[in-house]
């Protein structure tokens, strides 16, 4: 599931980039940039977590 997630965040990202760089917007004003910005959170997230898992698990 995290793949799909970090695959789709990124493609959110690169759409993300060309919107603001095209309109001079701020990001807060893009509607999307939230949703985008919390699944970029919680795919960070679960790999730290699933990092220290596996560092508990191995020692």
């Amino acid at each position: 599931m995290l793949p799909i997630l970090g695959i789709a965040v990124g493609i959110g990202y690169f759409l993300l980039t060309r919107v603001s760089t095209d309109k001079k917007a701020d990001l807060t004003e893009i509607k999307w940039f939230v949703p985008i910005q919390m699944i970029m959170y919680f795919v960070i997230g679960g790999a730290v977590g699933s990092s220290v898992h596996l560092y508990m698990e191995l020692f």
